[in-house]
């Protein structure tokens, strides 16, 4: 478990050091991959960036006027498993747990078919390195039992991949990862 924490305290640093004009180009190009691989009637659980993760502020916008349900996680208080919260309505967002921004928690519940995960780091055996809560394990594992075809796209910049993680039996594999040099399947 050490070494998963001093890899992820390297990789947040190295990634908070990316020049703005270069995080922009990378969130564009990151942008058109998505784009092109949701469907357009997906129910897409995306993330409001923190900590210089990628920012797909746009990415959120696009898929909304497109027609796709739109959701953010919510921590709840009580277990591991996210909510993930219509965000379609306009409305603020709130600052939630760990300064995460959130829909308000009274709008509407939706269960995605296509989930985006933020991430610390990843290798290319699908792994991924997150900020150690075990939110999206968790969360991805509770909906691959409910949805078999669920599809995880991860989202980093190129810089953010690793040789090996050290991995446990609860981390959760994805399906993809998409950086601004392209996509990468797993599956």
């Amino acid at each position: 478990m050490n070494s998963k924490k001093s890899l992820r305290e390297k990789l947040i640093k190295a990634r908070q050091l990316i020049k703005p004009e270069d995080a922009c180009l990378a969130a564009d190009s990151i942008e058109k991959h998505l784009l092109e691989i949701i469907s357009e009637n997906a129910k897409v659980a995306i993330y409001c960036a923190i900590r210089g993760e990628v920012d797909l502020n746009m990415v959120i916008e696009k898929l909304q006027s497109r027609g796709n349900q739109v959701a953010l996680p919510v921590v709840t208080e009580t277990e591991k498993i996210l909510k993930f919260l219509d965000c379609s309505s306009g409305e603020e967002l709130v600052v939630g747990k760990f300064g995460i921004s959130c829909p308000m928690t009274h709008l509407p519940e939706i269960e995605p078919d296509t989930v985006i995960v933020p991430m610390v780091g990843f290798d290319l055996h699908g792994n991924r390195l997150g900020y150690g809560g075990g939110y999206y394990d968790a969360t991805l594992k509770f909906l691959r039992i409910k949805n078999k075809k669920l599809l995880v796209i991860g989202v980093a910049y190129a810089m953010q991949q690793v040789n090996n993680l050290p991995i446990h039996d609860g981390d959760e594999k994805m399906d993809m990862v998409i950086t601004e040099k392209g996509i990468i399947r797993f599956v």
